[in-house]
């Protein structure tokens, strides 16, 4: 008996740990891209002139179970130019200096042919899971926390991987 109830358990337990979402298509308005996400994300707008370079930013975000997806882009003034190695880097230690999280592994990727860098982070409350990408000049931070004592859902390699550019 005691057996089959560690059996029972277990079988449950992925479902428990990992607590997923339906993913579907999203375009988010404005973002040259389409995403997996739970529903379509909510935008919000900025702009930023540190160090007298010009940016427009747009953040779209959408809850699912246990989690938050995030989508940044940061498109720079035409006349800006930046080193793509160098500008990854600098995103990544932004995201975790605003996250207030710690570095905990980084890797350079390419997707589709683009740079990138995917890293993790823990923060107070939330680990991170994060790609950041360079798109025709154009910037894309893309993450999901998830609480620290959550084991690493599956959706979080679907929604990473799942970045499309629409040309």
């Amino acid at each position: 008996m005691k057996q089959l109830r560690l059996l029972f358990v277990f079988c449950l337990l992925p479902s428990l740990v990992f607590a997923q979402d339906e993913l579907q298509i999203v375009k988010p308005e404005g973002c040259y891209c389409s995403i997996l996400m739970p529903n379509l994300p909510k935008r919000t707008i900025n702009t930023d002139s540190t160090g007298g370079v010009q940016a427009t930013i747009s953040f779209w975000t959408m809850y699912g179970n246990n989690k938050l997806y995030g989508l940044e882009m940061c498109v720079y003034d035409a006349g800006y130019n930046f080193a793509d190695t160098k500008e990854l880097l600098a995103q990544r230690d932004n995201f975790c200096t605003s996250t207030k999280s710690e570095m905990q592994s980084t890797s350079f990727t390419k997707q589709d042919g683009y740079s990138g860098i995917d890293f993790t982070s823990k923060g107070a409350t939330n680990n991170f899971y994060s790609r950041i990408l360079i798109v025709d000049k154009r910037v894309y931070i893309l993450f999901v926390a998830q609480p620290t004592d959550a084991t690493k859902s599956p959706d979080v390699d679907r929604f990473l991987n799942s970045f499309n550019t629409l040309r």
